[in-house]
């Protein structure tokens, strides 16, 4: 599985997911404003396996919590 995410598949991934950036931050256990800057510079690598897995549903937000 890669690690990398692109800023373009984060979005992608947060549109399919139906979750906002600044949510999605919050819910990653980071900041709103970082949650919008992976927008713009991509996840680091452990966000984007998180995020991967939600796609895959092998995890939930509520997992997150």
């Amino acid at each position: 599985m890669p690690t990398m995410m692109t800023a373009k598949e984060y979005k992608a991934a947060l549109a399919h997911l139906k979750m906002s950036q600044v949510r999605a931050g919050k819910h990653l256990g980071v900041s709103g404003r970082t949650g919008q800057n992976y927008a713009a510079d991509g996840p680091p690598a452990p966000v984007a396996k998180i995020i991967r897995l939600l796609l895959s549903k092998k995890i939930t937000w509520e997992d997150l919590r």
